[in-house]
C-alpha cells in the first residue's frame, strides 16, 4: 500500500505483444502502421458461378489474387485472416494490443478501408444481436477500455473516441442515430464524447 493514502499500487502488467508493438514504435521513431487483411466468405450466390480468386497463407501473411486468367498475384501484410477467422480472432491479434495502448495512455487509430461489401461494416460492427461472440471491433473495444481503466487508480478519465464512416462522400458518425448528409468534412460532438 501507499503510505498514508489507503490505496494499494497496482502493479502493472504488460502483454508482449503491446512490449512487441511499443518497440516497433520506438523503432520506427513513434509512428508504426500495421496492415492486416480480412478475405471474408464467399457468397453463396457467387459461389455457384465463380472460382474463388483469392488464398489466404496464414503462416506467410500473404494473399493470393488471381486475374480473370488465372495469373496470380501474390502480396504480403503483417497478418491476415481468411474466411474462417472469428470476431475474436481478429480482435485479439489486432485490436487488443492497440487498446492496451490507449489505456496506457497513447492516441490510437484504426482505419478499415476496402470495396463496398467487402465485410468492413461486419468488422466493425459485428452483429448487434446480444450475443458477444458476434460483436465487432467498436463494441469489444469500448467494453475491453472501460475494463483496463477500471484497473487503474486514476483520479480524472477522460475519453474521446470516435467510430465514423465515409461512403459515397457522405460522413456518418457511427455514434449518432441519424446520418450526416455532407459531402464536405463535418465535424460533430459524438453522445459518447
Amino acid at each position: 500500500k501507499k503510505k498514508g493514502t489507503g490505496k494499494t499500487k497496482v502493479t502493472r502488467h504488460v502483454d508482449q505483444r503491446v512490449q512487441a508493438r511499443n518497440s516497433a514504435l520506438n523503432a520506427f521513431g513513434g509512428v508504426k502502421v500495421d496492415v492486416f487483411v480480412r478475405v471474408r466468405p464467399q457468397l453463396a450466390d457467387i459461389q455457384a458461378k465463380q472460382k474463388i480468386a483469392v488464398e489466404v497463407d496464414h503462416e506467410g501473411a500473404k494473399i493470393e489474387v488471381k486475374d480473370p486468367a488465372g495469373n496470380p498475384t501474390k502480396y504480403t501484410y503483417d497478418k491476415v485472416y481468411g474466411p474462417d477467422s472469428s470476431q475474436t480472432d481478429v480482435y485479439d491479434d489486432c485490436v487488443s494490443p492497440i487498446v492496451e495502448q490507449v489505456s496506457s495512455g497513447l492516441s490510437c487509430c484504426i482505419f478499415a478501408y476496402g470495396q463496398t461489401g467487402a465485410g468492413k461494416t461486419f468488422t466493425m460492427r459485428g452483429d448487434l444481436s446480444d450475443n458477444p461472440d458476434n460483436y465487432g471491433i467498436i463494441q469489444r473495444s469500448l467494453v475491453h477500455l472501460m475494463k483496463r481503466l477500471h484497473e487503474h487508480e486514476y483520479t480524472d478519465i477522460n475519453v474521446k473516441c470516435s467510430f465514423l464512416e465515409i461512403y459515397n462522400e457522405s460522413l456518418e458518425d457511427l455514434f449518432l442515430e441519424s446520418k450526416i448528409s455532407s459531402k464536405k468534412s463535418t465535424s460533430s460532438k459524438s453522445p459518447l464524447t
